[in-house]
């Protein structure tokens, strides 16, 4: 699988090369925040994005009306449930 990290100059180009033509229809989301904004150009429309981290604290970059537009599906997901179920559960 690849990835790329948003940190690194030219990201955008390695997503779209790693996507190799393909459309981007689905995101997962750790960091939260602007990065969003900067990804949303770069996905398809009814693509899902899924959030689970919050290393940003500021909103995630994305407008009602470009969720909405282009039929966007944000959710948050927690693993913290997960940390407290027993072993035999997480494995």
């Amino acid at each position: 699988m690849p990835y790329v990290a948003q940190a690194s100059s030219g990201w955008q180009d390695a997503l779209l090369g790693a996507a190799a033509g393909r459309p981007i229809v689905a995101v997962a989301d750790c960091v939260s925040g602007g990065l969003l904004a900067g990804l949303a150009p770069l996905i398809a429309n009814n693509a899902a994005i899924i959030t689970y981290g919050g290393l940003d604290p500021n909103p995630i970059g994305l407008t009602g009306l470009a969720v909405a537009s282009r039929q966007l599906e944000v959710r948050g997901i927690t693993g913290f449930p997960w940390l407290s179920a027993p072993r035999e559960v997480q494995l």
